[in-house]
């Protein structure tokens, strides 16, 4: 019986003495010092296999004694900052996308920051009655249904992961109720004249994320995290990897409008790889939402607002492209491959598109 170390968690291997099977235990802790000391348990244990008949059951308290043990280990007082360390170190959260470990430490933070207001300092004080004080006060500060079901989801997965590790036999969200999910607004495309008012307006970085959405319909983080490799060697043909296509196994390939590839070359200049936006990549995958939030300014000082159509924000362009589209007869099969949606199948084959999709890119209008 030895421990092993694997992606930053303590495993407790052993050897059943009469099958020769091999068996891996996760201790459930980062830390040496309290594995060392679970697996000396353990060993004292094994040392008493001799007045147990049923080798297999002696194996089978083994295994739950790393359990117990786990449960009552000496990590009696957590501190919060330890628990957010537990929660990045654990292996599942290794696997996470960069963009989603940094939304769930900020709602952490958030969180934390809250709890030492109320002077609770450690993981193992925090209850039911305190999570759901924790709603109470998100709603005191106006924040949105959605946020909050944002903040209760988000945390509860985070304790559902360092629980085991830090002792907590359950996990004090799992009871908090949520509001339900509010109903998406309905979006509405902006018209010619808020198109040509919002271009007249934007600089730089954002007049370059404007035009690709306004000529590909691409999605704010596709617009975003668009690399010059995308683009085909005479920047005819844009390929690029869509999330919500990749549970089908493929890319998302449409082609150039004119007027867009001029405009991309004249933005890359001399480059041959790399982000077509650097900096606003390298924004995206810390925040998001905070680009979001920036266009949206930009809108209402423009004063380009929601009406009974519908909300307006950058997705509005992409819903733009697709009323084009619509507007002028484009076939329902060829605009779902120009936007990408996820209702697309595995076997369909773009280059059997290739006319249609082409003839379909040049009605929308140069701006």
């Amino acid at each position: 019986m030895n421990l092993c170390l694997k992606n930053g968690t303590w495993y407790i291997n052993s050897i059943n003495p009469e099958t020769g099977k091999r068996t891996r235990k996760s201790t459930g802790t980062t830390d040496k010092e309290l594995a060392e000391k679970m697996l000396l348990q353990l060993q004292q244990i094994e040392m008493t296999a001799k007045i147990i008949p049923n080798k297999d059951q002696l194996r089978s308290i083994l295994m739950s004694m790393i359990d117990t043990f786990i449960i009552s280990n000496i990590f009696t007082e957590t501190p919060l900052d330890r628990a957010l360390a537990i929660y990045l170190e654990h292996e599942e959260t290794r696997e996470m996308k960069p963009r989603s470990v940094h939304t769930a430490t900020l709602l952490w933070q958030v969180y934390s920051k809250w709890l030492s207001s109320q002077k609770i300092k450690i993981v193992e004080a925090i209850t039911y009655d305190t999570n759901v004080s924790f709603i109470q006060y998100l709603r005191s500060e106006k924040r949105s249904d959605g946020t909050i079901i944002n903040y209760r989801n988000g945390l509860h997965g985070i304790f559902d992961r360092i629980k085991r590790s830090i002792g907590l036999h359950e996990n004090p969200w799992a009871d908090v109720k949520a509001p339900k999910r509010p109903e998406r607004e309905t979006r509405r495309p902006f018209t010619m004249g808020e198109l040509k008012k919002i271009k007249a307006y934007l600089t730089g970085d954002w007049l370059t994320l404007f035009n690709i959405a306004y000529y590909t319909g691409c999605r704010f983080g596709n617009c975003a995290l668009l690399k010059i490799e995308d683009f085909s060697e005479n920047f005819t043909w844009l390929e690029y990897a869509d999330e919500k296509l990749m549970r089908y196994g493929k890319n998302h390939k449409v082609p150039v409008h004119p007027a867009f590839r001029e405009f991309i070359l004249s933005v890359i200049k001399d480059r041959t790889s790399g982000y077509i936006v650097p900096e606003v990549a390298t924004q995206y995958q810390k925040d998001p939402s905070h680009l979001s939030r920036v266009f949206s300014k930009a809108l209402k000082y423009l004063e380009i607002q929601a009406n009974e159509d519908g909300m307006v924000d950058f997705h509005s362009i992409r819903h733009t492209f697709n009323t084009i589209q619509v507007e002028n007869g484009t076939g329902a099969d060829t605009r779902m491959k120009l936007i990408g949606h996820s209702n697309l199948k595995t076997n369909q084959i773009y280059d059997h598109a290739k006319e249609p999709m082409t003839k379909a890119i040049s009605i929308i209008p140069t701006l």
